[in-house]
């Protein structure tokens, strides 16, 4: 593996990690007079990550993404690799179950109503073209990263030097 690949591989899995690891929702009321409000959106899972939203279950994840390239030991989390529009070499998605239904979902491709409306790599700018102003930015763990949180949706996006990195459902 050349150093530039080692470098996007491990700076991919640090946003990861990063969004797993962030307590931003734990804070945030479940609506602050946002429309939609979570549980709607949850509901009519209008916000999914490779088509895949909060709340659907361990079979409805199975009938969209086929069987998980790997489990974790507990069969907690299921990963995904070679997915349509994944990236390669890496798990994505990510999805982690919690009482056999999905408690967060992390990957490159957001869906709003099936249809694609972001991807890593795609411009900051795309991110309040697609979902509307951001209630929440702040500085990752470097001076170059920024993270959009929409409570509202239970959604993170990491960006780097102006390019999205990774986007997380659920992520606490």
């Amino acid at each position: 593996m050349n150093l530039s690949k080692f470098r996007n591989y491990f700076l991919s899995a640090a946003a990861a990690a990063m969004l797993l690891t962030m307590p931003c929702f734990a804070e945030v009321p479940e609506n602050q007079n946002c429309t939609p409000t979570v549980k709607t959106v949850q509901e009519q899972k209008l916000c999914s990550i490779h088509n895949v939203s909060l709340g659907m279950s361990e079979d409805e994840v199975r009938n969209t993404l086929g069987a998980p390239s790997f489990k974790n030991k507990r069969k907690t989390a299921w990963h995904y690799r070679s997915v349509s529009g994944g990236v390669r070499g890496q798990s994505d998605p990510q999805v982690k179950f919690e009482n056999k239904t999905v408690k967060s979902v992390i990957g490159s491709t957001l869906n709003l109503n099936g249809k694609i409306v972001l991807q890593s790599k795609d411009s900051e700018e795309n991110i309040e073209k697609a979902l509307g102003p951001c209630p929440n930015k702040f500085k990752g763990v470097s001076d170059d990263i920024l993270i959009y949180a929409y409570p509202e949706h239970k959604l993170q996006i990491v960006t780097q030097k102006g390019r999205i990195m990774v986007m997380g459902l659920g992520v606490e």
